[in-house]
């Protein structure tokens, strides 16, 4: 191992400390809990994981200090009328924000259902006063439903290719029946050139001050694209 690999190997783990002690004062001033990670081991006997076999690990939340900067290329969107779907939201810390953010349609799919649960409780107790603005859906994403409407939707890695594949496609399917403006962020991006080959979505960009930004803070690549509709 090079220096390089050396310094960068600290760095990931500098940061990764930063941000879970972030996190537990995020989920300590809203008493909810969104830190500790979920192995699919621990869900095996609940979850009906067809299809998932090469996901080991369930549920790992995106630091909140990334979520403006990930979300950047949505600055201009209209939150008051968009519909926010985190497609594998896990625990729900991404809906809180985005309620926080000023989205008032927050949709979590979730299809494992401790999971979605746990979803619920953490929202009930985060937002007690955000009736009507959120709800959790427990869903397949190779099958889901999308709403009508403008939509921005969030994924931190929740699939493997196969399962991916099988995302994007119901997905362009719903859109082809009932086109809208579509945004997707991707954190954690392992399928990003399945959506590069895709003639349906460009990418967006990141000013560099938003990109240097979380490229030190993030450990994993990132990417913003948007809907353009059949070629």
């Amino acid at each position: 191992m090079d220096e390089k690999q050396v310094l960068e190997r600290y760095r990931t783990r500098l940061v990764g400390r930063f941000h879970r002690l972030f996190d537990e004062w995020f989920d300590a001033r809203r008493g909810i809990e969104t830190v500790r990670n979920v192995d699919a081991a621990h869900l095996a006997d609940v979850v009906d994981l067809t299809g998932y076999e090469g996901d080991e690990e369930l549920y790992a939340g995106t630091p909140c200090l990334l979520f403006e900067a990930l979300h950047s290329p949505l600055s201009d969107m209209e939150r008051a009328s968009t519909t926010y779907i985190d497609v594998g939201c896990g625990k729900g810390r991404m809906l809180i924000q985005a309620v926080e953010a000023g989205f008032s349609n927050v949709v979590g799919v979730e299809f494992a259902k401790p999971l979605a649960e746990q979803a619920r409780l953490n929202l009930n107790a985060a937002l007690p006063n955000a009736d009507g603005t959120w709800r959790i859906d427990e869903a397949d994403a190779r099958t889901y439903d999308y709403p009508d409407g403008p939509l921005a939707v969030f994924l931190y890695n929740p699939f493997d290719p196969p399962v991916f594949r099988a995302f994007l496609s119901n997905l362009l399917k719903g859109l082809a029946e009932r086109p809208r403006e579509l945004r997707l962020v991707y954190n954690h991006t392992l399928c990003a050139d399945l959506l590069d080959a895709e003639p349906a979505f460009e990418r967006l960009s990141y000013t560099p001050l938003q990109r240097a930004y979380a490229r030190l803070m993030n450990p994993h690549p990132f990417g913003a694209w948007r809907y353009v509709g059949a070629a």
